[in-house]
């Protein structure tokens, strides 16, 4: 959309997570997009087909897992996300900090850090 910020297109990231919608959630990130381990540099996948697999997965396994979003800070074309997810049968909570980049209104890499 004309009028998307850095921040409205992680939030509809967000938004399509805790709705498990796997359309909505690949549609915002850009074909070739990165997740990436802050701590080593290694990038863990990357690429459409990659992301619907591993977030499908996730969705069908946990069906009841969730992320709320703690605290977010933007600046520029990136967006800071401190973030909480429960529902998952195999941890009960788990944080992250995840970097989002954002570029002609798609997510082009995600650097993540797990607590």
């Amino acid at each position: 959309m004309i009028n998307d910020t850095p921040e409205s297109i992680v939030q509809r990231q967000v938004e399509a997570y805790n709705a498990h919608d796997i359309d909505a959630f690949v549609a915002t990130y850009a074909p070739d997009a990165a997740y990436i381990e802050l701590a080593t540099n290694q990038v863990s996948f990357a690429g459409h087909t990659a992301l619907r697999q591993r977030f499908g997965d996730l969705f069908i396994q946990h069906p009841h897992v969730h992320v709320q979003i703690k605290n977010r800070i933007t600046l520029g074309q990136h967006v800071v996300d401190q973030e909480e997810i429960t529902g998952r049968q195999d941890i009960s909570v788990r944080h992250a900090v995840v970097t989002y980049e954002v570029k002609d209104n798609l997510i082009q890499r995600a650097w993540i850090i797990r607590g």
